[in-house]
């Protein structure tokens, strides 16, 4: 899914046009995805899109710009929890988190990424704020209220307890691609709140 893309200051002259932006930003994102970061270059967009380098300057002043934007502009999960029980909510996010990873451009855009982020503090900033924030903050919203409701262990870590979750489906998307299932994703929630769950003897 995408949204359009974050507006930039106006350098003067003619007004922006936002088919140009999105143009822009798609086809930043088609050749990352197909050439990985060494690939991609301010040139090469410009040949992909025939689109004139200095149209794109005066949007942009680095491919690093362009790239933070296109990165802005895609949601890898939906935001809100779906209401119900704990187990088959959190079955549905970290299948959906997986599939998303392996199958959409967003997924396969940040897995080309991901590598550089570290050495790029900007597009990093941009990859926590617009794509790990939103949908992370809503799964520990919903992990505290499993405390509170007495779904799990008080004294759980909900921060923690994310990680647990999250961080084995997003190996398994980047370094074996398809190789989850959907009964994996429900087993490995299983496993992880199975030692989570309040102690029921008297």
């Amino acid at each position: 899914m995408s949204t359009p893309a974050p507006e930039r200051p106006h350098r003067g002259g003619r007004p922006r046009n936002a088919a140009i932006d999105g143009q822009v930003l798609s086809a930043a994102v088609d050749l990352v995805i197909d050439k990985g970061m060494a690939g991609f270059s301010i040139e090469r967009l410009a040949a992909h899109t025939g689109i004139a380098k200095t149209t794109i300057y005066r949007r942009w002043r680095s491919g690093d710009e362009v790239l933070q934007d296109a990165l802005a502009s895609l949601h890898l999960v939906q935001q809100e929890f779906g209401e119900g029980p704990l187990e088959p909510v959190l079955v549905e996010r970290v299948w959906q988190l997986y599939r998303s990873m392996i199958g959409t451009r967003a997924g396969r855009l940040i897995a080309e990424l991901i590598p550089d982020v570290h050495r790029r503090p900007e597009l990093f900033e941009v990859y926590w704020t617009q794509v790990v924030r939103p949908g992370r903050a809503a799964m520990v919203d919903r992990l505290r209220r499993a405390v509170a409701d007495g779904e799990l262990r008080a004294g759980t870590d909900p921060e923690f307890l994310v990680e647990m979750l999250i961080g084995p489906v997003l190996s398994g998307a980047l370094f074996l691609p398809g190789a989850m299932t959907e009964e994996q994703a429900a087993f490995h929630v299983r496993t992880v709140l199975a030692g989570l769950r309040p102690d029921t003897k008297e």
